[in-house]
């Protein structure tokens, strides 16, 4: 469907688009990698490294492999806006393991819920949508889409916009969040890359996205305009970028180079997810991230980072002030699995939240796409590649998760995968 002339606007042309490396098409070229300008000031002369290797991604739940951070030199760097600090050393070379999750009992929900007053919040459904350029101007695509959202009770989409989309398709972006909209649909903007971390170009071009979608609020009808935004940016190791997390590696296994390596990138991480918030809460935008399941529990241990008291912090309790929806790729086939995915981080937001904190709205999520693996996503696993049973192992999460007051609801990956799962 395309926008009304009430909704044709002119708006500022980013800088050279990012790269992406999860296989869906952005029509623009590819960016080297690169440190930030932060850290090239900071450390003059420190080497850069970057090198690929493969990940199975099955084994991590989460569908899309992203590209991540070059490695950084010795020196020392100062996070300000955290009051935390880091010093580097050079990297050694990572191990390519993966993390698993242990499954909790009931008992152990029961356990972290039983502090918490009630009630919750009102129950949400997202999808995410990444197939925005073919989706913008196919009339039958947007009526099944708004027929869908109201079947299944769609309450926010989460739809790609890349950075560079802003003059060309704004016009298009504009009439399809107005039938969305229309039909009680909260709009997201959405768009991630893990060289937004630390490649300078690839950052620059992310965050002039993000004051383009500020623009475009400011110019359209109110009936076009984006709820929020949301950041799909993930720190770990992947087959098209390595990252120097170190996959597998718990922290108290992680070699002093390799801690420091780790703690570069999760501060990196903040510092974008900082630097969003700001600007987008500043303009009446909500600011949403999509979030791997493991950082409050890596394979047994929580991830911290370094403080200027010598303590550690963990990075989901820094992360969690600064977002107001933290969606949670909580991706498995097992309602009971992804209630262990989601039950710690939504307690914590719960009990932080009633001792008057800023805490975000906590969401989980399933997978429907094809060849991401069985047991890890609908469509994948024999005997659940439906949508109704999608539909009822939701019911069955949200009624474990409803004890938490923050807990929020669950959201879909994706529109053009649960179009292609049987009913």
């Amino acid at each position: 469907m395309h926008a009304t002339a009430a909704h044709a606007t002119h708006y500022r042309r980013p800088r050279r688009p990012p790269k992406r490396s999860d296989g869906r098409t952005l029509e623009t070229p590819s960016l080297p990698t690169r440190r930030s300008k932060n850290m090239q000031r900071l450390m003059p002369g420190a080497a850069e490294t970057c090198s690929a290797s493969y990940q199975d991604e099955q084994k991590r739940a989460c569908s899309r492999p992203h590209p991540a951070a070059a490695a950084v030199g010795a020196g020392a760097v100062f996070f300000t806006h955290y009051n935390l600090y880091i010093m580097l050393s050079e990297p050694s070379q990572p191990t390519p393991l993966i993390p698993s999750h242990p499954v909790l009992s009931n008992t152990s929900l029961s356990k972290a819920s039983k502090n918490i007053a009630r009630p919750a919040m009102q129950i949400q459904r997202g999808m995410w949508v990444w197939n925005t350029a073919q989706l913008l101007t196919n009339t039958s695509q947007i009526d099944s889409l708004v027929a869908t959202a109201g079947n299944i009770s769609i309450t926010d989409l989460y739809l790609y916009v890349a950075p560079t989309w802003w003059d060309d398709k704004g016009s298009d972006i504009a009439g399809f969040n107005s039938r969305l909209n229309a039909a009680g649909v909260r709009m997201w903007a959405l768009d991630g890359d893990a060289a937004y971390i630390d490649d300078a170009t690839a950052q620059g071009n992310y965050l002039s996205g993000l004051h383009d979608l500020v623009q475009f609020n400011q110019q359209v009808d109110a009936d076009a305009r984006f709820f929020g935004f949301q950041a799909d940016i993930e720190p770990q190791d992947t087959a098209a970028h390595e990252t120097y997390f170190y996959n597998g590696i718990v922290e108290s296994d992680l070699t002093p180079n390799q801690t420091n390596s780790r703690d570069t990138l999760l501060l990196q991480w903040l510092d974008i997810f900082n630097q969003s918030s700001t600007l987008l809460r500043g303009n009446g935008l909500q600011f949403g991230a999509a979030l791997p399941f493991w950082l409050d529990n890596y394979d047994g241990e929580p991830l911290t980072v370094p403080t200027t008291d010598g303590n550690r912090t963990g990075i989901m309790d820094l992360i969690m002030p600064v977002v107001d929806e933290y969606v949670i790729m909580s991706y498995n086939t097992h309602p009971e699995s992804v209630v262990s995915f989601v039950q710690a981080q939504a307690a914590y937001a719960s009990e932080h939240s009633q001792q008057g904190e800023r805490m975000p709205r906590v969401l989980g999520g399933v997978e429907t796409e094809q060849g991401v693996g069985a047991g890890v996503s609908y469509g994948d696993t024999p005997g659940k590649q439906s949508r109704t049973v999608v539909l009822s192992d939701i019911a069955e999460i949200e009624a474990n998760l409803t004890v938490f007051p923050s807990f929020g609801g669950m959201a879909i990956h994706h529109w053009s995968a649960w179009e292609a799962l049987g009913p």
